[in-house]
């Protein structure tokens, strides 16, 4: 990560905190580590007139009463920030042409395709009415009645997909009262890339969680209680504790019963948080799109017609002869009609290319990629499944440890990492087995014994001793 966003993360973090803030709670907010922010604020106190405030504790908070607006009047300096703004600008601007431009090729074609359909649809009801003409009456209009029954087909084709993708094209969703519907662009996007991922902000919610959890439970956190909030192994919770430990100056320290816990008394000084008792919720599924029901029909609607006469102009570039097939007949009408307005070899590469291999591709891709995203989206949402039904049983266990069920070998493994070296005592029950972890209790007990005896007042960040902007 570059300085500049490593500035602007912090900036962001310390609007949400009303402009003062610790370094602990900015790495609550921000996730960097303890020596890249304090790195950083001493660049940005400097360039935004921020404030120094020395607490009785000893603890330090940076305020900002005059704002964040940076100071810097220099030429590097205002280029710098000039120069980021116009590479933000450039990048966000080319997203947005991009998911325009995807937009524009969905719904552009489709209507090209519609009114060619309904030109060609026009063009037979007036030949059959203009033949005066007995027999090539009855000629005409047998010929015009077999590709008027095609015009129509079609017409009908594109109403039953319609209706079908109505029907089946989402799934039905409770209503929200209220709820913004976003631009259409958004929506193609979403249908053919996704929506951001849902594991990411789950797991930094669940981390600012257990800060707050810790803070509420006088500043001690145990490997059990790290593992029910962020839904990790027990390696990963140890790793994530040593982390706890290096960037919140923590101890570690073993109960009576011989329980590893984390002591951090920086977090009681320092955080403000409000009263955590809870672990987060379940992980929610990753969603395959997010749109809405009325939507997702018409995009889907859309890509099939387009993929259709797609179909059909690519096929009147491989027809032979004057036989035409079911297929080139109004790709040969529309070249017929263009023609007569550009030569024949232009007519034939706009019918071909143009209105062919292009849509075509386009189609078959804007189907592709979201049929392998659906693919991948199976199986990553079963990890999160297998994810959830893991941080749901080691909840029950921590709540009940002294009487629990093993269903099945996947649940064993689960259990038998998150007692890690404790004994596991089976207790018989009939015709059923259930186990709990007698170590656990007592670890549980002495918890309630240790933070019984910590007072939190003692712990506060006390009256401000010294103020840099006084």
């Amino acid at each position: 990560m570059k300085d500049y966003q490593i500035e602007e993360k912090i900036l962001r973090a310390l609007r949400d905190l009303n402009l003062s803030s610790t370094v602990a709670e900015l790495m609550v907010k921000t996730e960097l580590p303890r020596n890249v922010i304090e790195e950083t604020l001493p660049v940005i106190v400097q360039e935004r007139r921020g404030q120094y405030q020395v607490k009785e504790s000893g603890e330090i908070v940076y305020t900002f009463p005059k704002g964040l607006a940076n100071i810097e009047t220099g030429f590097g300096a205002r280029f710098q920030r000039f120069l980021r703004w116009v590479t933000n600008v450039f990048l966000q601007t080319l997203v947005f042409l991009f998911k325009i431009w995807i937009v524009v090729m969905l719904v552009g074609y489709f209507i090209i395709f519609v009114a060619i359909a309904l030109l060609f649809l026009l063009a037979l009801l007036a030949a059959s009415f203009s033949s005066k003409d007995n027999r090539e009456s009855k000629t005409s209009n047998r010929a015009g009645s077999a590709v008027f029954s095609l015009a129509m087909n079609l017409i009908e084709f594109m109403i039953r997909l319609w209706f079908y993708s109505q029907l089946f094209g989402a799934p039905k969703k409770q209503k929200i009262k209220h709820q913004k519907t976003s631009p259409f662009h958004e929506a193609v996007f979403r249908f053919e890339f996704g929506t951001s991922d849902v594991v990411k902000p789950w797991e930094q919610e669940a981390k600012q969680r257990l800060i707050g959890y810790i803070k509420t439970n006088r500043g001690i956190v145990t490997l059990d209680e790290i593992q029910l909030f962020l839904g990790v192994n027990r390696e990963e919770a140890n790793r994530y504790l040593s982390y706890l430990l290096l960037n919140y100056k923590g101890d570690v320290r073993v109960s009576d019963s011989g329980g590893i816990y984390g002591w951090f008394p920086e977090i009681l000084r320092t955080i403000r948080s409000a009263q955590i008792k809870d672990p987060p919720p379940s992980i929610p599924m990753q969603p395959f799109s997010g749109n809405s029901k009325g939507v997702q029909p018409w995009i889907i609607t859309f890509n099939v017609v387009n993929f259709v006469f797609g179909v059909m102009f690519t096929a009147f570039f491989f027809e032979k002869g004057d036989n035409l097939s079911f297929l080139t007949i109004l790709p040969y009408f529309f070249h017929s009609v263009l023609s007569g307005i550009i030569d024949s070899a232009s007519a034939f590469s706009v019918s071909t290319v143009g209105l062919g291999f292009v849509p075509l591709s386009f189609s078959f891709l804007f189907f592709a990629v979201p049929l392998l995203r659906w693919i991948w989206l199976k199986s990553y949402n079963k990890k999160i499944q297998s994810r959830n039904q893991a941080i749901s049983i080691l909840r029950g266990i921590y709540q009940s440890p002294q009487k629990f069920e093993i269903k099945n070998n996947w649940e064993k493994r689960i259990i038998m990492d998150f007692a890690d070296q404790r004994k596991i005592d089976v207790v018989s029950n009939r015709d059923r087995l259930y186990y709990s972890l007698p170590q656990l209790i007592k670890e549980k007990e002495d918890l309630i014994h240790l933070r019984s005896k910590i007072d939190p007042d003692h712990y506060a960040l006390g009256e401000t001793i010294f103020d840099s902007g006084t």
